[in-house]
């Protein structure tokens, strides 16, 4: 996600190597510090695809400045890269309102995660004495249809700006 990120950068504008990387932080567009070698390798990978050109600008003071700007290309490329997000953005939402449903407090062992079966007999995690199989409660807080209602018109309000 590091190459949608940069070139999310780049549309804004030309941008060298450490002001992209500041950016990136400050949007909250990486999940942590990025590596500068880990930015440039990237970079060097966009210019190599040609989803990117970079422009040296002289500098008095140390060395040129490596500004970066997007193409054609690297639009089509994040162009990609925004349909494939949107579908993980999908998927990922639907997983979590799934996954909310399910209450961690119940049937917790001394010993760690054990839940509890479903004939209460505190059977171990995974089977009970009768061997029936050991579900998790669900105790919603919102239906999964209200979870995933929200987060689609999230997603409707972020396609439109």
């Amino acid at each position: 996600m590091l190459e949608a990120a940069v070139l999310v950068g780049c549309c804004h504008g030309p941008r060298y190597g450490y002001e992209l990387s500041r950016w990136l932080a400050d949007e909250g567009l990486v999940a942590g510090p990025v590596s500068s070698g880990r930015l440039y390798e990237t970079l060097a990978d966009l210019v190599d695809h040609g989803a990117l050109v970079v422009t040296a600008e002289l500098s008095d003071r140390g060395p040129s400045q490596r500004h970066y700007q997007i193409t054609s290309l690297g639009g089509a490329r994040l162009a990609r890269w925004v349909t494939s997000l949107e579908h993980s953005a999908v998927v990922l939402a639907r997983l979590l309102a799934h996954a909310a449903l399910i209450d961690s407090s119940v049937g917790h062992s001394e010993g760690g995660n054990a839940m509890s079966c479903r004939c209460q007999c505190g059977g171990p995690k995974g089977r009970c004495h009768e061997s029936h199989e050991v579900k998790a409660s669900a105790t919603p807080a919102r239906s999964v249809e209200e979870r995933l209602e929200a987060i689609e018109g999230l997603l409707e309000r972020l396609n439109s700006r």
